[in-house]
Parts: C-alpha cells; sequence; structure tokens
C-alpha cells in the first residue's frame, strides 16, 4: 500500500513524464514498489523501490531531484530511506553483488568521489531493490541481450542466500519464461 503522500511527492517530482523501460518512470517505481511488497519485504524496503531511482543511476542519469535537495527528499521519506535511496542512486550497484557476505561494505559515491560505509543489512536491502528494479523491467522489454540477461542471472544466483526466498523464485521464473517466450527457449539465438 502506498501512501497518498509518497503518491504526491512521486507526481511533484514530475516522474510521469520521463520515460523509462517503455514506460513511464513512475509506472516503473510503482512496480518495483509492488514487487517488494509482494516479496513481503517492509514497508521501508518497499519505500526505497518506490524512489529508487528519483537521483538517476549510473545506467538511468534522468534526476527528478537533484541531491542538492537531499534535505527535501529526507522530509517526505524520512532519513534511513533516503540514505538508501540516495546510495541506491550514486553507486555502481555491480558492487553490491561483489560485496555480498563482506565484513566491511564499502561502496564508492560516483558523485561526490567518496567512500560510503553501509552495514550488511544495508547491503541486502540494496540488492533486494536492486533485483526488484532488474526483474520488474523484463516484461517490459522487447529483448534483452544475451550478455546483460547473463550478468542478470548471475547477479541474482550470487544473491540467492542475500535476497527473500520470494525474489529468488520470482527470478527464476521471470528468467525461465522470458527465455523461453523471446528465445524459443534458446538462450542463444540473440548473440
Amino acid at each position: 500500500m502506498i501512501a497518498e503522500p509518497h503518491f504526491a511527492f512521486l507526481n511533484e517530482l514530475g516522474t510521469r513524464d520521463v520515460r523509462h523501460s517503455n514506460r513511464t518512470l513512475y509506472e516503473h517505481l510503482v512496480g518495483t514498489h509492488d514487487l517488494l511488497e509482494r516479496w513481503g519485504n517492509p514497508p521501508a524496503v518497499c519505500l526505497i523501490g518506490l524512489f529508487h531511482s528519483v537521483y538517476g543511476t549510473q545506467t538511468f542519469e534522468t534526476c527528478s531531484v537533484s541531491p542538492s535537495e537531499r534535505p527535501r527528499v529526507q522530509a517526505v521519506l524520512g532519513r534511513e530511506v533516503e540514505r538508501l535511496v540516495y546510495v541506491f542512486g550514486v553507486t555502481n550497484r555491480d558492487e553490491f553483488f561483489e560485496q555480498i557476505g563482506a565484513a566491511h561494505v564499502c561502496l564508492r559515491d560516483r558523485v561526490q568521489a567518496c567512500d560510503l560505509t553501509v552495514s550488511a543489512l544495508d547491503l541486502r536491502r540494496l540488492v533486494e531493490v536492486e533485483v526488484a528494479n532488474i526483474l520488474e523491467q523484463v516484461p517490459h522489454k522487447k529483448k534483452i541481450a544475451r550478455g546483460v540477461r547473463e550478468i542478470y542471472m548471475d547477479q541474482c544466483e550470487r544473491a540467492k542466500n542475500c535476497i527473500s526466498t520470494k525474489a529468488y523464485h520470482h527470478y527464476r521464473h521471470i528468467f525461465a519464461n522470458y527465455t523461453h517466450a523471446v528465445c524459443g527457449g534458446d538462450a542463444a539465438d540473440d548473440q
């Protein structure tokens, strides 16, 4: 369930006017939230998913709100949720998967050119959101290059013990169906 102030803030940020994965950014953000909720995540994690790319990301460079306006975002989302939304936006998400199981998690803030330390629990939250971010987009793409699909699948497999069981099963279902529907069951035909 998404609270009205959060819907209003997404609208205020103009997310309905921004294109993302063959739809609007708004639709992608709500879809990511809904996946996280369906998987049984706590409200804070679902809220991170709802706003995960409002600062832009390494691969989605459109900023709905500038990182200089973090206090404004904190006022709506709360300090901890906003902090993880910021971390999601300014780091290389491949690092999330590389650091699963690390005793000390340090991610690189590519915007401020500094290191960010996050807890193992926060890394698990970020990984869960990234898996939802990936899986939410797959059904809306006509074709995903085999190399990209392999990266996504490798990341989800590496995250198996870090993400929720429902997230892992959803990943297996999505990619089995995607491969069958797009490639006729043969993932090798789209080199």
